[in-house]
């Protein structure tokens, strides 16, 4: 129960809502150049954005190309590791989502997400208080 309000890494979809998501971009090792890969809750890619050198976290702020932000909803991450043109990687990236429920299912805990995704205590990497 003291997970309920508490912000979890995750990749699973996690809720935009105008306000940015912190997303853990790690791009794999001996990559050259990154690229977050932004996709809404159909799977559809909805923006990719080149990620800076040395950066391991970053704010999605969830502003598209013409300066629009994207409808509220579900959205995941993913990191495209390259070098040159060779696709070394594309791997999830893990977002903070608030946790609004958590249940026990059997001999597991089951946390819900602001939004309404689930995912298992066991998958969270990381928590914190809300920013």
């Amino acid at each position: 129960a003291g997970w309920i309000g508490m912000e979890a890494r995750t990749t699973q979809p996690v809720r935009f809502d105008g306000t940015p998501v912190t997303v853990d971009a790690k791009r794999v090792t001996g990559a050259e150049t990154a690229t977050l890969i932004v996709r809404n809750q159909r799977g559809d890619v909805v923006q990719r954005n080149n990620l800076p050198n040395g950066e391991t976290q970053v704010g999605w702020a969830g502003v598209q190309d013409n300066g629009s932000p994207f409808p509220a909803g579900q959205y995941t991450f993913e990191v495209e590791s390259r070098t040159g043109e060779q696709i070394l990687a594309t791997n999830p990236a893990a977002a903070y989502a608030r946790v609004t429920e958590a249940r026990v299912e059997g001999n597991r805990t089951v946390l819900i997400l602001e939004g309404g995704a689930s995912v298992t205590a066991s998958e969270v990497t990381g928590l914190r208080e809300p920013a």
